[in-house]
């Protein structure tokens, strides 16, 4: 049976009654100086990015927390959807970490939470087979509308390199935005900076978005960085924000994020050229003096992982190590010449 044209005339119409509305921020978040940054739009499908261990589960356990005030506000139009975590890396004895950091941080009694939030682990099953499982899910209530998560959904295929499987995926996640439903995957970024997810799988999903979110921690080890990669909702917000942590390492509900200007950002840059010198100064050689170097100079305790990534984001472009060599670029040098004349 061939597919009917859209009645144009009763799309128009819809919308004007206003049973059609138009994309809005899913969640909005303001700055002490009033910024709104949007996280996520309320329809179709969002995308998170981050490279392994940069706390895309941590950012998502606080956006469900988030949503679950929206989904039981009756003055909200999202007002009884329910949420699904879907879960493609834990077993199902892990979720209690979630399930009690949203318990300790919501305002909502439990039994809310517990008809609000639905959790399907399918870290038990063959790649091919998790699709199945989630539509499984879902048809046991045809009629509810879900805002959808799943969190790593690269382990949804045996080759994210496959154009086979990535129409698989496609096709999956558009038949789910054609029934009302609201998707938020997450997917590893590559460490090389690109700004999309790894393999075929990660082109196929950019394009299919119609948000995508970068997340990296910060310098200083304290945050996450979270930054606009591409919004159909407003032109793409450049600015980049900070969601502070707990004493526990998730994001702390408690305080309102920073924005990261290009000031901040340009004084780090300045910073880097300034470890530079002392390094080439006193004469050290190794990756180790220079993550030293890099913690004495931002007033960390130790050489941590901050240290790393201020290396990454600030110092790499300038020096890179080989086993026992050392190499500038030619930036590097010129930072050099400058200080010496």
């Amino acid at each position: 049976m061939p597919k009917e044209a859209i009645d144009l005339d009763r799309l128009v119409s819809r919308f004007l009654l206003g049973e059609i509305k138009s994309d809005n921020p899913l969640l909005e978040f303001v700055t002490q100086d009033s910024i709104s940054f949007p996280v996520f739009q309320d329809s179709g499908l969002n995308v998170l990015l981050g490279s392994e261990g940069n706390g895309k589960t941590k950012f998502l356990t606080f956006v469900i927390g988030k949503l679950l005030d929206r989904v039981n506000n009756k003055d909200d139009p999202f007002y009884k959807r329910k949420i699904l975590l879907v879960d493609t890396e834990r077993p199902e004895s892990q979720y209690a970490y979630t399930i009690n950091h949203i318990l300790e941080k919501s305002n909502l009694e439990p039994d809310t939470i517990f008809n609000s939030l639905e959790l399907l682990s399918v870290i038990d099953l063959y790649p091919p087979e998790i699709i199945g499982a989630i539509n499984d899910h879902l048809k046991q209530s045809p009629d509810q509308e879900y805002i959808v998560i799943i969190d790593h959904i690269l382990n949804m295929v045996l080759d994210m390199n496959s154009t086979t499987e990535g129409t698989q995926i496609d096709q999956f996640l558009k038949s789910l935005i054609s029934k009302r439903h609201i998707l938020i995957v997450s997917i590893h970024k590559p460490n090389t900076g690109i700004s999309k997810g790894l393999g075929h799988i990660g082109g196929t999903i950019h394009r299919l978005a119609s948000f995508v979110l970068d997340i990296n921690n910060n310098d200083e080890g304290n945050g996450f960085n979270i930054k606009h990669i591409k919004s159909r909702i407003s032109a793409k917000n450049k600015l980049t924000f900070t969601f502070f942590k707990d004493q526990k390492g998730n994001i702390d509900t408690d305080l309102t994020p920073l924005l990261i200007t290009q000031k901040q950002n340009s004084d780090k840059s300045q910073l880097a050229s300034e470890i530079l010198i002392s390094f080439i100064q006193q004469d050290y050689k190794t990756k180790k003096e220079l993550l030293e170097l890099i913690s004495l100079a931002n007033e960390w305790e130790s050489t941590s992982s901050s240290a790393h990534t201020f290396y990454k984001n600030y110092m790499k472009e300038l020096i890179e190590f080989q086993g026992s060599e050392m190499i500038l670029s030619d930036k590097a040098k010129k930072i050099i010449e400058n200080e010496t004349r």
